[in-house]
């Protein structure tokens, strides 16, 4: 029963933060989407259980489109190419993904067009392919930052992991490729 209340007053309590947020928001508000294009590193770890790095630092490029929803919960799909390297050889994948954003700060806080930064934590559901490793299921979790440029444009920082098969990243077994990147954000134009 004690569980029970304290749900209920955890979700009044998350519904009251979030109408709080949202009052400042202008009448015209469009929720315009954003591109972003970003380079980094990534690490695989064959067997997550394991924990045995077959994989050293390989490059990583992305390339995301998105939209928001609201000033909170907004979605983008993307595209990684990346690299794993095995004890022997190089592996190019390439991964698909779609992703659930949820803007923390717009959440809990005022909505503010003009805010520096933004905190974005991330589910990611997709899928991995490569010409040596066939295609398997992806997914994965993540963190956004948003460091805001002007209104046209944002650095992003993205922290990302996600699990894998072990063929993806040439070993057995389930395992996991974290990456992180530092990427431009371009925010589109509103409909008029």
């Amino acid at each position: 029963m004690k569980a029970k209340a304290l749900v209920i007053a955890a979700v009044a309590l998350f519904v009251s933060a979030s109408s709080f947020a949202q009052k400042n928001l202008p009448a015209d508000f469009t929720h315009d989407g954003f591109f972003s294009v970003g380079v980094g590193a990534n690490l695989g770890l064959e067997g997550v259980l394991s924990h045995a790095f077959n994989s050293g630092i390989a490059p990583v490029v992305t390339v995301n489109l998105g939209k928001w929803c609201t000033p909170s919960v907004g979605f983008r799909v993307g595209y990684e190419g990346f690299k794993t390297r095995t004890k022997t050889d190089w592996l190019n994948n390439n991964a698909f993904h779609a992703d659930v954003l949820w803007n923390v700060l717009n959440t809990f806080t005022p909505y503010d067009k003009a805010r520096f930064y933004s905190v974005c934590p991330y589910l990611q559901g997709g899928f991995m392919t490569g010409k040596d490793t066939g295609t398997a299921l992806a997914g994965g979790a993540g963190l956004l930052n948003i460091f805001r440029i002007n209104d046209r444009f944002a650095i992003d920082l993205d922290l990302r992991g996600s699990f894998v098969k072990g063929e993806q990243v040439g070993g057995d077994g389930r395992s996991a490729i974290g990456s992180i990147t530092v990427g431009l954000q371009i925010n589109l134009p509103a409909a008029r």
